[in-house]
């Protein structure tokens, strides 16, 4: 089971922040579609830092060691996973500090 939500996770993960053939910036937004850009990408980027953050608890719950792993050596993925994780809340809070007159320019 831990392997399946593994998996999951990472194509869930992959899918989301697969990058777009554009850049967001290189298309004029109207103001009213600005809002609905700004929802979908504080929801992706609210996504990438949960998928990061459950993969800690995957981690360290996880009995399945890879060969030469010892179980002190978990802490490494789990802070990796915490910088993947909290790099995303940052934008975040970044964004959500963004007005619409910001967006729309």
């Amino acid at each position: 089971m831990l392997s399946i939500t593994s998996l999951a996770l990472f194509l869930v993960s992959g899918i989301i922040s697969f990058p777009a053939r554009k850049n967001i910036t290189d298309y004029t937004i109207n103001t009213e579609a600005a809002p609905l850009v700004k929802s979908f990408m504080l929801r992706t980027l609210f996504s990438l830092s949960t998928i990061n953050l459950l993969a800690i608890f995957l981690v360290y719950y996880d009995q399945n060691m890879p060969e030469g792993m010892t179980e002190d050596m978990k802490i490494y993925g789990m802070i990796m996973h915490a910088i993947l994780g909290v790099l995303p809340l940052i934008v975040l809070m970044r964004m959500s500090k963004i007005n619409k007159a910001t967006i729309a320019k």
